[in-house]
Formats: C-alpha cells, structure tokens, sequence
C-alpha cells in the first residue's frame, strides 16, 4: 500500500538549522506516521549513490507527492543563484523553481515550513502564496493536509460523518466483530490500520445515527448522504485489500451495488 511520499529540501547551514532538521525527521519518523519520508541522510556521498548526487536529488524530487521547502537564509541565497550557496542545495532549489516554471508557476507539491517565525522572511517570493507551517509545533496539521491530498486522506477526513441510510438496523457489536481477525493483517501496516479503525468507526456512527432516524423522509436522506461519501472510499479499499472486514463487507454489497 502506498503512502504520500514527502522529500525534504533543506541547507544543511548553518549547523544548528541542520540539526532542527534532522530532529524532525527522526520525530516523523519514530511516529510511525503513515508518510514515507525521504531526505539526504540516507546517503552519506556519491559513492553510495552509483547514479550520482544529481541523478539521485532530481529522482527524488520528481517521485515526491510533496516536497517539503525548509526555508531560512543560506536556502533563499540557493534559490537566488548566490554564487556562495551549496552545490547540492542550489541544484535542488533549480530543480523546484524549474517546476514551477513549467507548469506556469502553478504550485502543486512545494510547502514552504520554518523552523522559526524569523525564517518565514526568507521565503522565496515564487512560494509567499502558500500556506507555510512552522515545525514541528503545525506537524499535524501539515500531515492532515498532506493526506487529506491523497487517497488515505479519503479514508482519514477529519469531518463529521454523513449517517448510514437504510430500513434495515445493523447492531454495533456486527461491525465490531471482525476486528481482532482484521488485525493481524494491519500489525506491520500502520497506514492501513488506520484506514481499518476509521471505516469500523464511521460504520458504528452511521448506524447508530440510522436506528435515530424518525421517519422514511430522514432514511432515504441519510442513505443518499452515505452513498455520496462513503461508497466511493469503500470501493477503493476494496480495491487495495482484494477484501473488506466482514461486516464492511455487509454494508459494501447492501448499500453500493457491490
């Protein structure tokens, strides 16, 4: 299962900025958090990267959803071409403006973050009207927004979940059934876990909210509002998986057409 993959472009000075760098990728990391993270300190020169450093920072940027633009003084000098900034910063700060270029300055993938308030002046101009975070304090907030980008952010959607229509009740204790013999297929899958605990959840709210419903007016609403969000994100799972949970399996067939 593939999860957003994030690279990281950063100065490594001066070094206590590299260090704040370094700290935050291996918070993310240790998280677990359901990104797959990638930056330079994987690789220590160009003997570990046959293909070079350029080849390996340009792959880099162009498999990356995301790439994060950690700004402060010595990467804006980069990103203006200063003849005293870093070989391998300046490449890679070329490579994003370049992409940005081609694609008219439309900015899909840069996120400009700082580690200081200060920093935020050292923006470059092409990325001032984006939204840029501060780390690691906007961590969260910055990770919902990455994988609300995504089709696990489908999954993840941080809004109140539209009811289940439907004349027949399905008791909680169905949907909840099958969850220790979902689980040893999530141990070593910290992304489709999560997915697999926020459908169960979504599914005991929805009929709960189901066996509220007063009147035939108040179910035919609830089912359509279910089949609007709910369906699509149970057939991409399924897609994924090959299978659903048994007691989503149940709600799949009933209410999306299988």
């Amino acid at each position: 299962m593939s999860r957003p993959r994030l690279f990281i472009s950063y100065s490594h000075q001066p070094p206590e900025h590299s260090a704040d760098v370094r700290k935050f990728i291996e918070q993310v990391q240790s998280d677990e958090q359901p990104v797959d993270l990638h930056h330079d300190g994987v690789v220590e020169g160009p003997r570990r990267q046959p293909e070079g450093w350029t080849h390996w920072m340009r792959s880099q940027v162009e498999a990356a959803d995301w790439v994060l633009v950690v700004c402060n003084q010595p990467y804006l000098e980069s990103w203006r071409k200063s003849p005293t900034a870093g070989r391998g910063v300046a490449y890679e700060a070329a490579l994003l403006l370049q992409g940005l270029y081609e694609k008219r300055m439309v900015n899909h993938k840069l996120i400009p973050v700082v580690f200081t308030a200060k920093a935020k002046e050292f923006i470059p101009i092409e990325l001032r009207d984006a939204t840029n975070y501060t780390l690691p304090a906007d961590w969260n907030q910055l990770r919902q927004r990455i994988l609300k980008s995504t089709w696990l952010g489908r999954f993840l959607d941080a809004s109140a979940p539209d009811p289940l229509g439907s004349t027949v009740p399905l008791s909680a204790s169905e949907v909840m059934d099958d969850a220790d013999e979902f689980e040893d297929l999530t141990d070593d899958l910290p992304a489709l876990k999560t997915l697999r605990d926020d459908l169960i959840a979504e599914a005991n709210q929805f009929i709960e909210d189901l066996n509220k419903a007063s009147n035939a007016l108040k179910r035919v609403a609830v089912r359509n509002a279910f089949q609007h969000r709910f369906c699509p994100r149970a057939k991409e799972l399924f897609g994924l998986l090959g299978s659903l949970p048994k007691s989503l399996e149940v709600i799949f067939n009933r209410e999306c057409d299988g």
